[in-house]
C-alpha cells in the first residue's frame, strides 16, 4: 500500500455495489495520508446525499470523516490539497468529470468512490468516464443477500421508480449476477 499512497497526483477510482465497502476504503486512504503522511486533504460528498445531517462521509459500519457538500458539476474543488477524495461520485454530473482531472493536473491526487451500475445494471452518470481515465482503478465486491456468493450489483428493495433514491439497507441489497433483478423496485 505505501508505493500506492506515496505515488504522484494521479485519478484513482475505487467503485463496486452497496455494502461493498467503498466509502470505508475512501475513509481509510484519507485518514492515512493525512494523519501518517501529513498531507492536507480535502473530502467531499454531493449534494443529494442526504441520508446524514452532518457534513461527514459515513460508511454503513458507522465510520466516518469530516466532509463538505459540493455541488453536482464540483466547480468548487480545491487545487491547493494533496489529497481530494470524494464519495458517492455516481451522483455527480458529466461536467465534473474534467474538473476532477484539471485537479489531477495541478498536481492534485484525486480519489473517488461510488457505484459503477445502476439498480437496473446500467453504467451510473459520470463513474464510466472516470474509469477511462482513472490511473488506479479498485472494483470491490460484497457478498449477495440471496445466495452469499460474490455480488457486484445493487439491487433495489423499494418500490421506487426514481433513477436517483438515495437510500441505505431498508431500499437496497447486494446480489450476485445470477440473484440479481434488474426490474424496477423488485
Amino acid at each position: 500500500m505505501e508505493a500506492q499512497i506515496m505515488g504522484a497526483a494521479q485519478l484513482e477510482v475505487i467503485v463496486g455495489p452497496m455494502f461493498s465497502g467503498k466509502t470505508s476504503a475512501l475513509i481509510q486512504r484519507a485518514w492515512n495520508l493525512e494523519n501518517f503522511f501529513k498531507w492536507k486533504v480535502a473530502v467531499f460528498k454531493p449534494v443529494t446525499d442526504t441520508r446524514h445531517a452532518t457534513s461527514k462521509i459515513v460508511s454503513h459500519d458507522g465510520v466516518s470523516f469530516d466532509a463538505k457538500w459540493i455541488g453536482r458539476d464540483a466547480a468548487e474543488l480545491p487545487h491547493d490539497v494533496d489529497l481530494i477524495a470524494i464519495d458517492e461520485v455516481q451522483f455527480f454530473s458529466l461536467d465534473a468529470v474534467p474538473r476532477f482531472l484539471e485537479a489531477v493536473h495541478a498536481g492534485v491526487r484525486v480519489v473517488v468512490a461510488g457505484l459503477d451500475l445502476t439498480c437496473w445494471g446500467e453504467p451510473f452518470g459520470p463513474v464510466p468516464a472516470l474509469l477511462a481515465y482513472a490511473d488506479t482503478v479498485t472494483k470491490l465486491s460484497s457478498r449477495c443477500a440471496k445466495c452469499h456468493q460474490p455480488a457486484t450489483r445493487t439491487q433495489r428493495t423499494a418500490a421506487i421508480n426514481d433513477m436517483v433514491f438515495v437510500g441505505g439497507a431498508e431500499s437496497y441489497e447486494p446480489r450476485c449476477l445470477a440473484c440479481f433483478d434488474p426490474k424496477r423496485g423488485q
